[in-house]
């Protein structure tokens, strides 16, 4: 007889942690272990391998040293600084978040990455939600607050409609090529993401999120996967609670209306 052959991993799911969040993050270990099918594989970067209990087994573990280092790497930061000057301002962890993603990217197996933060959980049907979608670059999902509110999934960014301001939730069901991929999750091609990873002198709060959006969005597949849903277990806000946002999700909605009107009576 011949040795069966390991089917190859489909997915890696990468979660990013800073060992803060331990209860949240044995949660979503819990949801992606009831949830995955077949040969896929977890990947924790960050916190101590031991505080994964009875997931240690199941999981690979990346160790992370955060260093922080005192400079200016963005313009922002700058302005931020002199706003509110304080020393913590400058003392940054230069390209954490990105290098997580990306150093993530590097040690998967999986041909499709799930990338986390450690308070994120994933429906029982996710993995099962994907047989029918196909290929993709990028895929959004639905993203839940822990309301079980909407939070940033099917997002816009620079819509020519928003006059030179940015962000808005799209309708689930609208085209757009001026969308962004908001960082609390992100589900891509592994290949892709390594050809195109994030921009590591940009680090959490400063938008390496969008910067690798709009980077890449041109040459990427896009695909929507809407019963694939994941939710934080942490109050994320209401994006709508931001008057800018609300105004633009409705502007959206309003143009998207209009054109239904106008395919129907043309």
């Amino acid at each position: 007889m011949h040795p069966q052959s390991t089917p190859p991993i489909e997915w890696s799911v990468g979660i990013i942690t800073n060992g803060d969040n331990n209860e949240m993050l044995l949660k979503s270990l819990a949801s992606i272990k009831a949830a995955r099918e077949g040969h896929a594989e977890i990947i924790v970067l960050g916190g101590n391998r031991e505080a994964l209990g009875e997931f240690t087994s199941h999981v690979k573990h990346i160790e992370y040293n955060q260093e922080k280092r005192l400079r200016f790497p963005t313009k922002m930061m700058a302005r931020k600084f002199w706003r509110r000057p304080r020393l913590s301002t400058l003392f940054v962890e230069s390209g954490n978040i990105s290098r997580k993603k990306n150093l993530i990217a590097k040690s998967a197996s999986g041909s499709k990455l799930l990338l986390l933060h450690d308070y994120i959980c994933v429906n029982e049907d996710f993995f099962s939600s994907f047989q029918d979608v196909g290929d993709f670059d990028i895929c959004v999902p639905q993203i839940l607050n822990s309301d079980g509110g909407r939070f940033r999934d099917w997002t816009a960014w620079d819509h020519p409609a928003f006059n030179g301001e940015v962000g808005a939730l799209l309708p689930y069901d609208m085209e757009t090529p001026f969308y962004y991929i908001s960082g609390t999750v992100i589900i891509v091609d592994r290949d892709f993401f390594l050809e195109n990873p994030l921009n590591e002198d940009l680090f959490w709060g400063y938008a390496e999120d969008v910067e690798w959006s709009l980077r890449v969005r041109d040459r990427a597949k896009l695909r929507k996967n809407f019963k694939a849903i994941l939710r934080s277990q942490k109050d994320k806000g209401n994006p709508l609670s931001d008057p800018g946002w609300a105004r633009r999700t409705k502007l959206l909605e309003e143009c998207m209306k209009s054109a239904s009107v106008g395919e129907h009576s043309g």
